[in-house]
């Protein structure tokens, strides 16, 4: 069996749309979110915590 997940970061300008792409991609086993944010600088500054 593979253990390996897939790390992604989800943007875009639509709060509605990402967080239904968070719920939706969340649901995936094989898939982590580990940020998002409305532009790319912020996605990148959400996994830095």
């Amino acid at each position: 069996m593979n253990n390996l997940t897939t790390s992604v970061i989800i943007i875009d300008d639509h709060l509605l749309f990402r967080k239904g792409a968070a719920h939706l991609t969340g649901r995936e086993g094989a898939m982590t979110i580990i940020g998002e944010g409305a532009s790319g600088e912020e996605g990148e500054n959400s996994t830095r915590g």
